[in-house]
């Protein structure tokens, strides 16, 4: 008779009146082979790259809709709207305005302070010219600004653009004019009660 297995002797060879013979050996899998036996795992595989491979937002698209939120808030400016130029800003506690040398720190406080000074100067003309707009992802940019106004000959500011529910919010911002008072220290205008400390650009 003939049987299959292996044995101590090599294969194929003659013990105790049978033949035995060696199984084939079975060849290790190769890619092709796993597509073929295993459709279901290639089609997660290739499922898996496809979404590995996706492409992030368009830098360029990101930057375009940050300098539409800067033209938007300067036309709120000049319209002299407080409630639509504070709904630029971010509410978070953790909001920071610097302005030359004194900070306000929190978007309530922000907005409870600095909210009348568009409504008291319904004759002064905002400009803002965008320098330069560094995307930091899908939801986050960084704007240079060059801007001045009929109170001030030149306003130089820095803003951070998060992207919210409600749409592009400026999340901090930091400011300077010519003129800027000393710091003093502590620092003022860190809250409403502060408010009579406060110094904007064309404040005497």
């Amino acid at each position: 008779g003939t049987r299959t297995g292996a044995t101590r002797g090599g294969c194929p060879h003659v013990r105790g009146g049978v033949l035995w013979v060696c199984p084939a050996p079975i060849p290790p899998p190769t890619p092709t082979s796993m597509l073929h036996t295993c459709p279901t795992i290639a089609i997660l595989v290739l499922l898996l790259a496809g979404c590995s491979m996706e492409p992030g937002p368009d830098p360029d698209n990101v930057a375009d809709d940050v300098r539409t939120a800067v033209t938007a808030l300067t036309t709120a400016m000049n319209a002299h709207d407080a409630d639509a130029v504070m709904a630029f800003y971010s509410d978070d506690p953790d909001f920071v305005y610097l302005g030359c040398t004194g900070f306000i720190l929190g978007g309530p406080n922000f907005k409870q302070i600095v909210s009348g000074y568009y409504s008291a100067r319904v004759d002064v003309v905002f400009q803002q010219d965008v320098v330069s707009v560094r995307v930091l992802g899908s939801d986050a940019a960084v704007v240079s600004l060059r801007g001045a106004s009929t109170e001030s000959p030149a306003l130089f500011t820095t803003q951070t653009w998060v992207r919210s529910q409600e749409g592009w919010k400026v999340a901090g911002v930091h400011e300077s004019w010519p003129g800027c008072p000393e710091p003093q220290d502590p620092h003022p205008f860190t809250a409403p009660s502060d408010s009579s400390e406060l110094i904007l650009p064309g404040s005497p």
